[in-house]
C-alpha cells in the first residue's frame, strides 16, 4: 500500500512530460524566434515550421521577425517577401492587424529606397488602421515614423 503513492506520482510525472509533435514544433518555433544570432535564417525556419502546423498567429509572428531582420540589414528582398507573405495571410484571415503590418513593412521598404513620399503614404495607411483597431502604441510609432519621413525629406 505504501508503494501506491510513489507509483502514482511517477506515472503522473512521466505522462505529464510527453509532448505531442505539434507542441515540440511550437517549442522549436519559439526557440528560433527568440534566438538572436542569424535572425533571418532562424525566422525562415520558424516560418516553415509554422506553415507545417498551420498556425497563423505563429506564422505572422515569424514573418514580422523576418521582415524586421531584413529591415535591420537594409535588405529590400527580405522585406518584400515578408510583406507579400503577410498580404497573403491577410487575404486568408481578414485580420486588420495583418493589413496594418503589411503597410508598415511597405513603408519600411520604400524608406530604405529613399522614396519618402511612398513611405509616408504607407505609414499613414498603417496608422489609420491601427487607429481603427484602437492600438494607440502603434499609432504613436507610425506618427513618429511619419515625422521622421518629413524631416528626411526636408534635409534632402
Amino acid at each position: 500500500m505504501k508503494l501506491f503513492p510513489i507509483i502514482f506520482l511517477i506515472s503522473i510525472i512521466s505522462f505529464g512530460q510527453n509532448q505531442t509533435p505539434s507542441n515540440e514544433i511550437r517549442d522549436s518555433i519559439f526557440y528560433y524566434l527568440n534566438t538572436s544570432e542569424n535572425q533571418t535564417n532562424n525566422s525562415l525556419r520558424a516560418i516553415r515550421l509554422s506553415k507545417s502546423i498551420k498556425n497563423d498567429s505563429l506564422l505572422f509572428t515569424a514573418l514580422v521577425k523576418y521582415g524586421l531582420a531584413g529591415y535591420s540589414k537594409k535588405d529590400t528582398t527580405v522585406l518584400k517577401k515578408a510583406f507579400l507573405s503577410i498580404k497573403e495571410l491577410h487575404k486568408k484571415n481578414r485580420n486588420p492587424y495583418f493589413l496594418a503590418k503589411e503597410h508598415h513593412f511597405k513603408a519600411l521598404f520604400y524608406r530604405i529606397q529613399f522614396k519618402l513620399d511612398s513611405s509616408y503614404s504607407y505609414y499613414h495607411k498603417s496608422k489609420n488602421i491601427y487607429k481603427k483597431i484602437g492600438d494607440s502604441t502603434e499609432v504613436g510609432k507610425r506618427l513618429l515614423s511619419m515625422g521622421i519621413c518629413k524631416m528626411m525629406k526636408k534635409i534632402m
